[in-house]
C-alpha cells in the first residue's frame, strides 16, 4: 500500500508545500514487512525584494521485520529452506507445534518458518529527521549570498527476542532477548556568496567562493539477557530475564571543512570555460596529511552557432565540443585510521593472574594497527565529448573519451602475523588507471 496526501499553494510573498505519506509491503517471506509514515514540508518566504528564506523538511518513522539472522547469514531461513531434509514438515502431526531435525541423520537444519514466526514480533524502529533551512540576501544588484544548515537525525530501536527452537537438532539452551539503541546526527553548514555580471552582453561571468563544513556522531548501546519465565511479548524487556546479562556501548565521529571557488565565463554563448578549486580537510587522516587542494578546469565550442554551421542547421539543433580536467579526493577510511586502538573485552582480554580460576584482571588488547602516514586518495579525470542534438531535438548524441587515473589509492594491507592479530589500517599502496 502507498497512500499520499498534499496540499500547497503561494502568492508573492511565499509558497508552501505540505505531504503525509503510509507506506506498507509485505516482504516475499512470511512474517516480513516494512511500514513508513512521513511527513514533508517545503516552504519560503519573501521577506522583502532582497531578503528570502525557507525550509526543506521530512520527518519519518519506520517498523522493519526482515528475516532472523540478515540476508547474508548462513543460518537465515533462507539458507535451511534448502538444506532442511525434505522429509521434515512444516508441522509435527498435532497441526500445531513446528516440525523438526530433532532425530537421526536430520541434520542441523532448523525449520525456516518456524524460525521466521518466532521472529514476527521483533521490530526494528527508525525515526528519522531530515532537511535544511536557509537563507538568501541580494546584498548587491548581481551579488548574492546564501547560507544553508542541513541536519541528518537518525534514532533506532530494536529489541530481538529469541524463543527456544525445541523441535530443532541444536535446540538454544534458553531464551534471549537483546536490546539495541543507537542514534546519529549530522549536520552540514554551507555559506556561498554569488556575483554574475556581463560585459557589453557578450561577456557573461559568474564568480562564486564558498565554505562547507560537515560534522557527524554516531553512538551505540546493547544489552542482552537469558532466561525469561515468558516468552510472553508484555515479558520481553531486560528486566524480565534472570539470567546471563552483558552490556556494550561506543561511539564514533568525525567532520569535515572545506573551501571553494568557482569561475564561469561564457563569450557569445559559444566559448564556454570553467575553472574550480577546493581545499578540504577531513579529521579522518593525521593532523600533517588533513588538507588537500583539488583543482579542475574545462571548456566548450558550441560550434553549432558558427556561421559555417548554417549549412547544417536543418538537421543540427545544437552541437558542442569540450574538454575537461579535473581532480578529486577520497577520505573514505574509517573515522581513525590514524589511531592504534586497544579494547578491553571479558572474553579475551581479562586475566586469572592471581589463578584463583574464579576470577580475572581486566586488561586490554590491540585491535586496531593504526597509520598516521596515510592522505587523501586522488582521483586524476581528463574527458573529451562531443554533444549534439540532431533532427528537430528528435535525436540527442552523446561522445565521451576519458582517461581517470587513480593514485596514492586507499587500501587495507594485511599486517604481518608477527605484529598481533588486529584490524588493519588503510595505506596509500599504488595507482591505477581507467580510460575508454
Amino acid at each position: 500500500q502507498n497512500h499520499q496526501i498534499g496540499a500547497s499553494g503561494g502568492n508573492e510573498s511565499g509558497r508552501y508545500a505540505i505531504s503525509m505519506n503510509y507506506f506498507d509491503q509485505k516482504g516475499i517471506m512470511m512474517y516480513t514487512d516494512y511500514k513508513r509514515y512521513s511527513l514533508r514540508t517545503n516552504t519560503e518566504f519573501n521577506i522583502n525584494k532582497r531578503v528570502r528564506i525557507g525550509e526543506n523538511f521530512q520527518m519519518a518513522y519506520g517498523e522493519r521485520v526482515n528475516q532472523p539472522g540478515g540476508n547474508s547469514n548462513e543460518s537465515n531461513p533462507t539458507s535451511f529452506a534448502f538444506r532442511i531434509q525434505p522429509i521434515v514438515p512444516v508441522y509435527d502431526v498435532s497441526g500445531v507445534n513446528f516440525g523438526g531435525t530433532r532425530g537421526t541423520d536430520l541434520d542441523n537444519s532448523r525449520n525456516p518458518m518456524g524460525d521466521l514466526w518466532r521472529n514476527k514480533d521483533n521490530i526494528q524502529k527508525e525515526v528519522r529527521l531530515f532537511g535544511n533551512i536557509y537563507a538568501e540576501v541580494d546584498i548587491l544588484e548581481n551579488l548574492t549570498a546564501k547560507t544553508s544548515l542541513g541536519i541528518d537525525y537518525n534514532i533506532f530501536n530494536f529489541r530481538n527476542y529469541t524463543i527456544r527452537d525445541i523441535e530443532s537438532a541444536e535446540a538454544r539452551g534458553s531464551n534471549s532477548l537483546t536490546t539495541t539503541n543507537n542514534y546519529e546526527w549530522t549536520w552540514t553548514w554551507y555559506n556561498t556568496l554569488n556575483y554574475t555580471f556581463k560585459v557589453a552582453d557578450v561577456h557573461k561571468f559568474n564568480f562564486l567562493i564558498g565554505t562547507e563544513a560537515i560534522k557527524d556522531y554516531f553512538e551505540f548501546f546493547d544489552a542482552s539477557r537469558t532466561n525469561f519465565a515468558s516468552d510472553d511479548i508484555e515479558n520481553r524487556y531486560l528486566s524480565g530475564g534472570t539470567g546471563v546479562q552483558t552490556n556494550n556501548g561506543g561511539a564514533s565521529n568525525w567532520s569535515l571543512a572545506s573551501e571553494f571557488a568557482k569561475l564561469n565565463y561564457s563569450l557569445s554563448d559559444k566559448y564556454l570555460f570553467d575553472a574550480t578549486i577546493r581545499r578540504d580537510r577531513s579529521s579522518r587522516f593525521a593532523e600533517q596529511y588533513r588538507s588537500a587542494i583539488f583543482p579542475a578546469v574545462s571548456a566548450g565550442w558550441v560550434f553549432s552557432e558558427e556561421g559555417f554551421a548554417g549549412n547544417w542547421s536543418s538537421w543540427m539543433n545544437r552541437a558542442k565540443l569540450r574538454v575537461g580536467w579535473g581532480q578529486t579526493g577520497n577520505q573514505e577510511i574509517g573515522n581513525y585510521n590514524a589511531l592504534t586502538i586497544y579494547s578491553t573485552n571479558p572474553a579475551t582480554s581479562f586475566y586469572d593472574l592471581n589463578g584463583s580460576r574464579t576470577s580475572a584482571i581486566p586488561g586490554y588488547e590491540l585491535t586496531q594497527f593504526g597509520n598516521a602516514k596515510a592522505k587523501w586518495e586522488t582521483t586524476t579525470s581528463t574527458n573529451v565529448g562531443l554533444d549534439a542534438s540532431l533532427f528537430s531535438n528528435k535525436v540527442d548524441f552523446a561522445f565521451d573519451w576519458y582517461t581517470r587515473t587513480t593514485s596514492d589509492m586507499l587500501f587495507p594491507v594485511q599486517a604481518p602475523l608477527t605484529s598481533g592479530v588486529a584490524s588493519v589500517p588503510f595505506q596509500n599502496i599504488g595507482e591505477m588507471r581507467n580510460r575508454g
